[in-house]
């Protein structure tokens, strides 16, 4: 039986299919969000889901919410306190929470922090370059990208 061949070409950063696939993205041209005081966020969005780059100053203050997004809180650098359902949590490099959809939390940066959260399904709340802040916040404002 005689081998077929073909040629696949595969391209980044463009529409592949129906799909847009946003290929190689680039942080420092996001917008940076203040989601909280303190706390500063930016969010790459794919089909299914959302990964936050947040940077917390210290003692910055994440106030008590629930969304119906699992989430999985990833601290890369610095030290987290996160209170899951009244429980208080100590999140350095090395330890990961995972938490259901619809779970109460909150936190607290008890040095500078960078985290990464990745969120499933996308949270609607984080695209484009406003978030409308957490229940009882005020709305919050667009960082500078530089």
């Amino acid at each position: 039986m005689p081998l077929r061949t073909f040629t696949i070409e595969i391209k980044i950063g463009i529409f592949l299919s129906e799909r847009n696939f946003m290929g190689l993205v680039r942080l420092d041209e996001l917008p940076e969000l203040e989601i909280a005081d303190g706390i500063l966020m930016r969010a790459v969005t794919a089909e299914n889901m959302t990964v936050a780059h947040v940077r917390l100053a210290e003692g910055a203050l994440l106030p008590e919410h629930a969304h119906p997004n699992e989430q999985v809180v990833n601290v890369i650098d610095g030290e987290l306190e996160l209170t899951v359902e009244g429980r208080p949590y100590s999140l350095v490099p090395g330890k990961v929470m995972v938490l259901p959809a619809n779970v109460k939390h909150s936190g607290r940066a008890k040095t500078e922090c960078r985290v990464i959260d990745v969120f499933h399904p996308v949270r609607e709340d984080f695209r484009g370059n406003s978030f409308g802040g957490y229940t009882g916040e005020r709305a919050n404002r667009r960082k500078s990208n530089k």
